[in-house]
């Protein structure tokens, strides 16, 4: 249970200090918490007898007084109704219909009886626990209408099980009082709890022994002064605490107890001790002011400390220590999703979404370890910029969120993120090499972008890609154009999990020609999407999309599925020789693609030799260990390895002699400028020695005119493919263009123009 602060106590808890008979306390208990659920609440206490099996005392005075006399002297309630259920399990339990929820669990006639005669409808139960952990009684908040409990109100009832577990505890030390004294002293001294009675001024009237323990004194603490040995120096999240706040003073102030507060002792040689403890006033008949103070205590430091690093390991990053997503969102909803009368956050606040750029190839360059050192580096630095109060976590691999608590201007939030962004723009030292990262940042703002964390989270998250596409290193608001972007992602995300279903993909196939007699020797499957409400959806919008939302996986399926079926038709009737390519996302490529693929290629009868699966340069970048046994594991099936868009990423010879790869393509960007470019040309030329040297086979992707194909001959490359040959077309198009290219083809003998001479 939370540790509870009770800078006031209700009035209830007067009848505690006073110390009236147990049954008179536990009734003005019950009339203190119907005050505060209000709403016509009634309700009751029914304590357990020494034995556990018949109800002792039986208190509830705002309802029928047969209701209380019914239990008193009874057998406990079975675990069947409400309260039966609660001192079973020792939980919680709200039934919004009493009745028909006991029904369903056995029944109690008694109960049932009893509950009809008073006119409940409704019933909550908690149970009373004593400070070991053992069932007391149980209390119930009963309705004579169908309820069911707020989070306010369940932790209402709690301070009151509390309230109600102290009046029990004094009761008892009232009845251990009346008997004999030397027995009340033997039963004191024997408490593993602490228990010391001082004077108002603060002098030691009497301690037990686990008090002098608790407080390491080894002889009598009576006659001295407390604060000689010790202050309560510390709240329990570990700030200073005033001395007006100690709960003595607090005590003396208010006559009204604390209970349950945890502080921090400091003593005179630095040391400090965490306890857990109550202090309360005893106030003589007749005075209206304390006497004397009894505190009762345990040492929680152990138990506190365990805490803290669970809660530590619960919310923090491992990496750079600072808070994670989980802890992030827990903040968001106090802040924005809370109830009004719980929200933390009323003013104005932002969430800045943070990811950095260049991260990626300083990770892929320098080894992960160097990375994870930069990654500390940056959140050291982000650090410093951090106000009190504002949150700054670590939300994946290279991002970070802020959320900026509260604001006056604008130009707060843009000094902010510019200080951010020069912060990251240093150059960082990382085992005795310098780095250089930049940042993309972007920005929702409450209540303007959203009034909830999820919302908040989004939209920053848009403003950040939309930063990113604007150039990097740079911070975006959300805006209402980005709403509208934002918008129709999550539409098309939304209609595209039905797609499937719907039958509204279909794939268009765009020949591979031979450079050297101009022959189609492949084709690369393209999907397309043509939606009954937004109409066709072009693939640039849509697969990225698929891709983050994981979508890709099951459409890349379809997609394999459905290639390998066309092209193993084709291959039994118009090119035996065909080769179909076809793309596989990095989602795509995990341990099951080996099987998805032998049993995609044995249902649909396509030779292995006539799959080609094109993957990007970031899935090998990306390789985590099994990305290689991946590859290999197809290459050993049969299938072609193509590595696509060769030369946009960071491109290493190291991939290519040790990975499995049978075939490069070119980018298309490389193509466009070969006639009007020289580095261009350079590089394709390299490209193209390079891949001979290592025995791949090159593919040109974007051919679009007869120069480039020319030009493509004479250095050698050995496949082309572009708009020069053929535009993507569909199954029936494509076929009657194959068979008349074939014809025309034997016709002209296959001889094809010879590319022009280079000088």
């Amino acid at each position: 249970m939370t540790d509870s602060l009770h800078h006031g106590p209700p009035p209830a808890h007067e009848s505690i200090v006073r110390n009236p008979p147990l049954p008179q306390s536990l009734a003005q208990i019950c009339t203190q918490l119907e005050r505060t659920l209000g709403a016509d609440a009634a309700c009751s206490i029914r304590l357990l007898d020494d034995d556990r099996a018949r109800v002792g005392v039986a208190v509830a005075p705002s309802l029928p007084t047969s209701f209380a006399a019914s239990f008193e002297g009874s057998m406990r309630c079975p675990p069947a109704c409400t309260c039966g259920v609660a001192l079973e399990t020792g939980r919680f339990v709200a039934d919004d219909d009493a009745i028909a929820s006991a029904r369903s669990r056995g029944g109690c006639r008694r109960c049932e009886r009893i509950a009809i005669a008073a006119g409940i409808v409704s019933c909550w139960a908690m149970p009373v626990l004593s400070e070991a952990g053992s069932v007391l009684g149980v209390l119930s908040v009963h309705h004579r209408v169908l309820r069911r409990p707020t989070r306010a109100d369940e932790t209402a009832m709690l301070d009151t099980c509390r309230a109600i577990g102290f009046a029990i505890q004094r009761d008892a030390i009232a009845h251990r009082l009346s008997q004999d004294g030397e027995y009340h002293r033997l039963v004191i001294n024997h408490l593993h709890e602490g228990v010391v009675v001082q004077t108002p001024a603060g002098v030691v009237l009497a301690c037990n022994p686990s008090a002098q323990r608790i407080l390491r004194e080894q002889t009598s603490l009576v006659g001295r002064h407390v604060y000689s040995i010790m202050t309560p120096a510390f709240r329990n999240d570990g700030s200073r605490m005033p001395e007006a706040e100690w709960p003595i003073n607090r005590v003396l102030t208010s006559g009204q107890p604390v209970l349950g507060e945890t502080i921090g002792l400091l003593f005179s040689d630095g040391a400090i001790v965490w306890i857990k403890e109550n202090v309360v006033p005893i106030v003589a008949a007749g005075e209206s002011k304390p006497g004397a103070l009894l505190i009762s205590f345990n040492d929680v430091g152990p138990v506190r400390d365990a805490h803290q690093r669970l809660m530590h390991l619960a919310t923090r990053d491992p990496l750079t220590g600072l808070f994670n997503r989980a802890y992030l969102l827990d903040r968001m909803h106090t802040a924005f999703d809370a109830t009004p009368e719980r929200r933390q956050t009323t003013t104005r606040a932002a969430v800045l979404f943070i990811d950095l750029d260049g991260f990626k190839k300083v990770n892929d360059t320098a080894g992960h370890a160097a990375g994870d050192s930069l990654l500390r580096a940056v959140a050291d630095r982000l650090t410093r910029g951090m106000r009190r109060g504002d949150t700054l976590a670590r939300v994946g691999g290279d991002e970070f969120v802020v959320l900026v608590h509260a604001y006056n201007e604008v130009t707060e939030i843009v000094s902010l993120c510019e200080w951010l962004l020069d912060a990251i723009a240093q150059p960082f030292q990382i085992a005795g090499s310098e780095f250089y990262l930049g940042a993309s940042i972007g920005i929702s703002l409450y209540p303007d972008d959203g009034n909830d964390g999820a919302t908040l989270m989004r939209n920053a998250d848009s403003a950040m890609f939309e930063a990113k596409e604007r150039g990097r290193n740079r911070c975006q608001f959300f805006t209402s154009e980005l709403r509208q972007t934002l918008l129709r992602r999550i539409r098309i995300e939304q209609l595209m999990r039905q797609a499937l279903a719907d039958d509204e993909f279909t794939l268009v196939y765009q020949p591979v020609v031979s450079s050297n007699n101009g022959q189609t020797v492949a084709a690369e499957a393209l999907l397309r999407w043509n939606n009954s409400t937004l109409g066709p959806v072009s693939p640039v919008e849509f697969i990225p999309i698929a891709e983050e939302s994981g979508l890709i996986v099951a459409i890349g399926d379809w997609v394999l599925e459905h290639a390998c079926a066309q092209a193993a038709e084709w291959r039994r009737t118009i090119a035996p020789d065909l080769q179909m390519s076809v793309n596989l996302s990095p989602r795509q490529l995990t341990d099951d693609i080996v099987d998805k693929v032998r049993h995609c290629l044995a249902r649909t009868g396509l030779e292995p030799a006539g799959l080609e699966l094109e993957i990007t340069e970031g899935v090998l970048m990306a390789e985590n260990g099994s990305v290689f046994p991946t590859l290999s594991a197809l290459t050993q099936l049969g299938v072609r390895i193509t590595l696509d868009d060769f030369g946009t990423g960071y491109s290493s010879l190291s991939y290519l002699k040790r990975f499995p790869v049978q075939c490069l393509k070119i980018d298309r960007s490389f193509v466009a400028e070969l006639t009007s470019d020289r580095d261009s040309v350079a590089l394709t030329k390299a490209i193209i020695v390079m891949a001979h040297a290592l025995g791949i086979e090159v593919t040109a992707e974007g051919v679009e005119t007869p120069e480039q194909s020319a030009f493509l001959r004479a250095i050698r490359c050995d496949r082309q493919q572009g708009y020069l040959f053929g535009y993507p077309l569909l199954p029936v198009q494509w076929t009657d263009t194959l068979v008349g290219t074939r014809a025309e083809m034997q016709i002209s003998g296959g001889d094809v123009a010879s590319p022009p001479e280079l000088n």
